[in-house]
């Protein structure tokens, strides 16, 4: 069992990600939990099967699961999982091991980063402040807040000298409240606000 232990995703595309410890299997969409469960390994017609004691994949906070799991493989060095879908019928993802977090091929660095942006940092063009404290930013229009909300700061491996990413603490959740992630890269920060079919507006802080 322990060989299967680790983190599993697909190559060539983002979305689904396996988390497995033991003989507990954790399936992810996008950084959200779709199915926890415990499996047993089975031989059957020279496969090697999972055995999952739960197969329904659920949304967070949905009532009704969106597919089911029909089948679950090894196939040499990896793990295929073949879904059902009401409408759409059988579809397959192959998974393989991988180092990536659940933030993607990034080292968590808050002991670094974390330090350096807390306090006040502010928009002038939009007269928008950021007010960073431990893990925890602040955004306020004047001086009424308009969200909040947990975050981490994560350097992407392989990436730009110097350069690093402020991102939700969930990983389900795209973006930094309203904005795209914030990137913090020589004493600035700068970040985007999406608009429909248009450009989005861009944004700079600089800390007070």
């Amino acid at each position: 069992m322990e060989r299967l232990d680790g983190a599993w995703e697909p190559r060539g595309y983002l979305g689904p990600r396996l988390e497995i410890e033991g003989d507990r299997l954790t399936r992810l969409w996008r950084g959200g939990v779709v199915l926890t469960t415990r499996f047993t390994l089975t031989q059957e017609d020279g496969r090697t099967l999972l055995r999952l004691e739960e197969k329904a994949l659920r949304y967070a906070g949905s009532p009704a699961p969106y597919a089911a799991v029909k089948e679950c493989r090894l196939e040499g060095d990896a793990i295929v999982m073949v879904d059902e879908f009401p409408i759409t019928g059988e579809s397959s993802d192959t998974y393989y091991r991988t180092q990536n977090s659940r933030y993607g091929n990034v080292t968590i660095a808050d002991d670094e980063v974390l330090p350096a942006l807390a306090g006040t940092w502010r928009c002038r063009d939009m007269d928008l402040v950021l007010t960073f404290r431990g893990h925890t930013v602040r955004c306020g229009c004047g001086k009424q807040a308009t969200w909040q909300t947990d975050v981490i700061a994560v350097r992407p491996n392989g990436g730009p000298a110097g350069v690093c990413y402020v991102v939700d603490r969930d990983p389900a959740k795209d973006g930094v409240g309203t904005f795209e992630r914030l990137t913090y890269c020589g004493g600035t920060l700068r970040t985007c606000i999406p608009v429909c079919d248009a450009r989005p507006v861009e944004l700079v802080f600089e800390k007070e």
